[in-house]
């Protein structure tokens, strides 16, 4: 009888415990989240609130969310691809700080160790997630999907990473749970990467040599319309016809691509232009492919003031159309060059 009401008291606590857990990832897993990452990326992280505890947030909540039933908004906000660059540069940040101990301090490079442990969990799980997320029916998911593995598996870094931490492996100092972790994450990594050749051409970049810059003829510049008058053509056919086609529910992402993973230009260079291509085609009166393209760049760029948030009221994305519309921001010289 004893033992009944203590297995029934631990189902009951286990209960309440997963209702807990499934109402924090309803109410503020992502809001929370994203303070959490504002206020480390600030610099304000201390000895007792480092990056540990928001990678331990990190992967408990996107393993549970994956085992319980797979909801992307649920864990939007730390399953982009900033928070993939995000954790990249935390695990190169507690790798460079382990490098940087002797074998003398050897509780220093334990606790170093153990922190990388927690980045490695963190970023395991994120794969699978993304795995998860490529064999998903829903449309929208998969191109998002397809966005961040364009992203690690064509930079250098995420294909290194995996390399670089098992030659850094020691058993002084790191633990066995530790490089299970560590095997699996490459497993899984190397398999997804797999899976991405067989059916996408990989182009792999490479670092190129610096090559002697030729002086160009210097190209005209082209005819800039005022404030006003962008102004007046956006007061005129534009806004209407944005607003039309934001608010119908037919708007396709499938054909446009924001961000070019081959590209030797940077996200932000890509994103700079991506703003002009959403310009150019307003101007031309490609309404539809305007919006289709600013769509796809939420999706690339969730967490970037440039275009909103992807659940945002259609009236802030139409204002943050016309944000786009009249901005001047420069295109890079590079991109310019080339174009």
């Amino acid at each position: 009888k004893q033992w009944y009401q203590r297995r029934v008291a631990i189902t009951a606590g286990r209960n309440c415990l997963k209702e807990l857990a499934k109402k924090f990832l309803d109410v503020c897993y992502n809001p929370l989240m994203k303070k959490a990452k504002s206020f480390l990326c600030r610099g304000q992280s201390t000895a007792d609130c480092d990056e540990s505890f928001y990678l331990w947030a990190c992967c408990f909540f996107m393993e549970f969310n994956r085992i319980v039933g797979f909801k992307l908004e649920l864990v939007a906000e730390t399953l982009s691809s900033d928070t993939f660059s995000y954790i990249l540069q935390i695990i190169f940040k507690f790798h460079e700080e382990i490098k940087g101990y002797s074998s003398r301090m050897a509780h220093k490079m334990k606790l170093w160790a153990k922190r990388l442990h927690f980045a490695v969990k963190a970023y395991r799980e994120m794969l699978e997630n993304l795995s998860l997320m490529q064999v998903s029916k829903d449309s929208k998911i998969k191109n998002i999907s397809g966005v961040i593995q364009n992203i690690i598996f064509y930079q250098q870094e995420y294909r290194e990473l995996p390399t670089m931490l098992l030659k850094q492996f020691h058993r002084s100092f790191f633990t066995k749970s530790y490089l299970t972790d560590l095997i699996e994450c490459t497993h899984l990594y190397i398999r997804m990467l797999d899976a991405y050749t067989k059916s996408n051409t990989l182009i792999v970049q490479q670092t190129k040599k610096a090559a002697k810059k030729k002086k160009k003829p210097a190209k005209k510049k082209k005819n800039l319309l005022s404030d006003r008058e962008m102004q007046e053509m956006w007061d005129g056919d534009i806004e209407n016809e944005v607003l039309k086609i934001m608010s119908s529910a037919s708007i396709s992402t499938s054909n446009v691509r924001p961000f070019d993973a081959s590209s030797d230009h940077s996200m932000e260079q890509q994103r700079v232009l991506c703003k002009h291509n959403i310009q150019d085609l307003l101007k031309s009166g490609s309404f539809d492919e305007a919006v289709a393209l600013y769509k796809a760049a939420q999706e690339v760029w969730p967490s970037s003031p440039s275009f909103g948030m992807p659940d945002m009221a259609i009236i802030d994305e139409v204002n943050v159309v016309n944000s786009i519309f009249l901005s001047k921001e420069e295109i890079p010289e590079m991109i310019s060059a080339d174009t």
